[in-house]
């Protein structure tokens, strides 16, 4: 039996509007260009649940809408300023972080329609922060990189050491140095706290890894 012309009608509204639910659907996912200019215009209206909203997961678990409305009513001439800086878009940068099996991580931009790779990738032993010491140190030791295990160390301790000098000094600490290494590999994202140009994460059983910041990058002190 023929559906009915009623029925028929139904069926072809339901057609057509289900792409377009799912257009709506897609929609939701707003513009970084749209996120700030709401941002702002809620900074503008005062409506301060609807500003807090637009904050990552991440940033609302560390302050609550009471702080965080508390911080702008005490800055008030900031938070004015911000809000109409909002309004003033006058670029797009998108950005994204992979972080791969070894614990490397690779920033990406966008340009276009593509993501591109925006780090100098052929520099495999960075260390210009003191995460970048630690991933380094570790993968130095496990590819026996001696002359990179060298360059880490502080200028005070390492004097005229070289890297040939250095082995000769670790081969008989190889067990112990591997020992260490193999702690710090699986605490790789353990906190490391900054208090100027030097910093300390706790590892292992009361263990401490301490870095000092020279003027080439983050060096890595003896580990204790």
């Amino acid at each position: 039996m023929a559906p009915s012309l009623r029925l028929r009608t139904w069926l072809c509204v339901s057609v057509l509007l289900v792409p377009a639910l799912g257009c709506v659907r897609q929609r939701a996912a707003r513009s970084p260009r749209h996120v700030v200019e709401a941002f702002g215009q809620a900074l503008a209206k005062q409506r301060v649940e609807a500003a807090y909203e637009r904050l990552s997961s991440v940033q609302r678990a560390t302050l609550s809408s009471a702080d965080f409305r508390k911080e702008l009513e005490d800055n008030a001439t900031e938070t004015k300023a911000l809000s109409n800086a909002c309004e003033r878009i006058v670029g797009v940068r998108i950005e994204a972080t992979v972080e791969l099996a070894d614990g490397r991580q690779l920033r990406l931009t966008q340009e276009g329609d593509t993501f591109y790779i925006d780090q100098a990738v052929s520099g495999f032993y960075p260390h210009q922060t003191p995460r970048e010491a630690l991933l380094t140190f570790v993968r130095a030791i496990e590819a026996e990189r001696w002359d990179v295990l060298l360059a880490l160390m502080p200028s005070a301790d390492r004097g005229d050491l070289s890297a040939a000098q250095l082995a000769e000094r670790i081969v008989p600490q190889r067990e112990e140095v591997t020992r260490i290494a193999a702690l710090l590999s699986v605490q790789l994202e353990a906190p490391i706290e900054i208090v100027g140009d030097r910093a300390t994460m706790p590892y292992g059983e009361g263990a401490t890894m301490r870095f000092v910041r020279e003027s080439d990058g983050w060096k890595v002190e003896d580990p204790e």
